[in-house]
């Protein structure tokens, strides 16, 4: 799947917002969703990610397994990965679940089961709600 393929079907599943905004909102949402899920998966997840991923996306999750530094990844609550999808894409808060559902959602069809079941597997328990919505 191209970029601007899942970009387009964030923005149909994502948000109903004024049009002006909301192409630039689904893009800035879908890569800071992206970024976000490769700060909390181990690297070589989220390196196997990548690889099923357009390379603008798949800069974006290596982006994230950088700011992680190698680390053991963070646990972290639904809604504080919510602010940070808010943050790091500069949109209004209670626009980011519905971007980063409609993020995970097209995630789903863009990468293999396996690869998928393997990032519901390596990711915070607290991130479940993200990818079974």
């Amino acid at each position: 799947m191209q970029t601007e393929k899942f970009i387009d079907q964030v923005k149909a599943a994502g948000p109903s917002l004024e049009k002006t905004s909301h192409s630039e909102h689904a893009r800035s949402a879908t890569l800071a969703t992206i970024q976000a899920l490769g700060e909390h998966l181990p690297v070589e997840q989220t390196r196997r990610l990548a690889s099923q991923l357009p390379r603008e996306l798949a800069q974006a999750a290596e982006a994230g397994a950088e700011l992680n530094g190698g680390r053991q990844p963070e646990t972290i609550q639904l809604a504080g990965f919510y602010e940070k999808v808010a943050l790091k894409a500069n949109i209004p808060h209670q626009d980011a679940a519905g971007y980063a559902r409609a993020t995970t959602q097209t995630l789903r069809e863009a990468i293999t089961a396996g690869e998928m079941s393997d990032v519901a597997f390596d990711l915070p328990r607290d991130l479940s709600g993200l990818l079974s919505a």
